[in-house]
């Protein structure tokens, strides 16, 4: 179970990251009429993660909740991950999430190569995410 939890906070700790070190700054620079990228590709490219943050923190908390419990006689987990993962929302979120992804990198992909101050800006926030992994070592 630990693994599981270890696993799972890892997890929302990157899609925090990605929502803090990358989405939050290019839709600020929006707002400071610097347009690195318009807001409708930048709505693409980080569409529904915030939605799938949720419920992973939500599951995160009821799988932390359940180890507090945990027993040689009391090992059951299963209840959790069905309450999880027969959420419409939850599926449904994926299901776009994924159904977007290709179009999501190609909108990246397009930016990087045609827009250096994107690909600068990508350039930054990918060692400031090193850094800090380095420094969680």
């Amino acid at each position: 179970l630990q693994q599981i939890l270890d696993h799972e906070y890892r997890y929302i700790i990157a899609l925090k990251d990605i929502m803090k070190v990358y989405a939050a700054p290019l839709q600020q620079t929006n707002s400071n009429s610097k347009v690195l990228l318009e807001p409708d590709k930048i709505q693409e490219i980080f569409y529904r993660i915030p939605e799938i943050a949720v419920h992973h923190e939500f599951f995160y908390e009821q799988l932390r909740r359940r180890s507090m419990t945990w027993s040689p006689t009391s090992q059951l987990i299963g209840d959790v991950l069905i309450q999880l993962f027969h959420k419409p929302a939850l599926s449904g979120a994926y299901t776009s999430y994924m159904d977007n992804f290709t179009n999501a990198l190609d909108i990246v992909r397009e930016a990087r190569s045609s827009r250096p101050s994107f690909s600068k800006f990508l350039d930054v926030r990918d060692r400031e995410i090193e850094r800090e992994r380095e420094r969680e070592r």
